[in-house]
């Protein structure tokens, strides 16, 4: 391991400190019950990476409204009766030794109509490539209550005892729609430039603070590159990056593309060990808080 002096050495993520730098990265694993609540394989894989000796597990995108679920067996943290749920996996990872932290997410367009049992939602109706399905642009008041619904499933994951949220916009949902060029065309207050654009960030980490406190640690997960043209590029996610660092994201989980280019993020055989590393490293050269590589590690 003298290639890697730093790798078990600990780092702080905002107040959370972890025993050492490797993460398990949040992954579908389709583990949740069709009631889209906490089950006991769930509970077996997490406490598993725990005892293996993972400095952090991030559990898997975890749906804070009904209209953001992705598949029928989805991850939710709805309402407070998904509380008791979490808190047995916390409580397991803890025992086992581990830290935890809960993503929290709202699919956006590429949401699953059968399980939200209606149209999709984006910031504007931009076609979600892999089935042609079409969102409907949300309005301000749904944008209201989405920021307010991080907010809420931020403060029962604190409840669960999670030791802190990562926010989701990646990977082409609603988060990531905001964020990007080609995904949101609005001309309001929350599309057109750069800053615009992270409103959407800016507002929903205002809601996990007025009820979180500011000492609970919360990150992001962001697409430094959606391999789309007219999508986000690495220039654009620097500045993005910056913006989201001075709102009090403590930490920059960077990963890459949209749904119609997946397959950089769940990345096949044939593509290098690290392909998206020199993301990471040119957010790293950026900012000042951690930043969490991924990338066929």
């Amino acid at each position: 391991m003298n290639k890697y002096p730093h790798l078990f050495s600990p780092i702080r993520l905002g107040a959370l400190e972890l025993p050492n730098r490797v993460v398990l990265a949040p992954m579908a694993t389709n583990y949740a019950g069709e009631d889209h609540k906490v089950t006991d394989r769930l509970i077996a894989y997490h406490v598993a990476r725990a005892e293996g000796g993972v400095g952090l597990s991030i559990v898997e995108h975890t749906a804070v409204q009904q209209s953001g679920l992705t598949s029928p067996r989805m991850l939710a943290i709805l309402d407070d009766s998904f509380i008791p749920g979490h808190k047995r996996l916390v409580d397991a990872v803890h025992e086992a030794g581990g830290r935890i932290a809960l993503q929290i997410q709202h699919g956006g367009r590429q949401a699953d109509p059968n399980s939200i049992g209606g149209q999709c939602i984006s910031p504007s109706a931009v076609v979600a490539g892999r089935d042609r399905r079409m969102p409907r642009e949300m309005t301000v008041k749904e944008i209201r209550a989405t920021t307010q619904a991080f907010g809420e499933g931020a403060l029962r994951a604190k409840k669960a005892g999670y030791d802190g949220v990562e926010v989701h916009m990646a990977h082409g949902y609603l988060g990531c729609s905001f964020l990007s060029p080609l995904l949101n065309q609005r001309t309001d207050a929350y599309g057109g430039d750069t800053v615009k654009r992270t409103r959407f960030a800016f507002e929903v980490m205002q809601e996990i603070r007025r009820r979180c406190g500011r000492d609970y640690s919360v990150w992001c997960r962001i697409s430094a590159d959606e391999f789309l043209e007219g999508g986000m590029k690495l220039d654009e996610a620097l500045r993005v990056a910056r913006l989201l660092e001075e709102y009090g994201y403590c930490a920059m989980h960077v990963s890459a593309c949209v749904g119609e280019t997946s397959y950089y993020a769940s990345a096949p055989w044939m593509l290098p060990e690290g392909h998206l590393l020199h993301l990471s490293e040119a957010i790293s050269r950026t900012v000042q808080v951690p930043v969490i590589g991924v990338g066929n590690i």
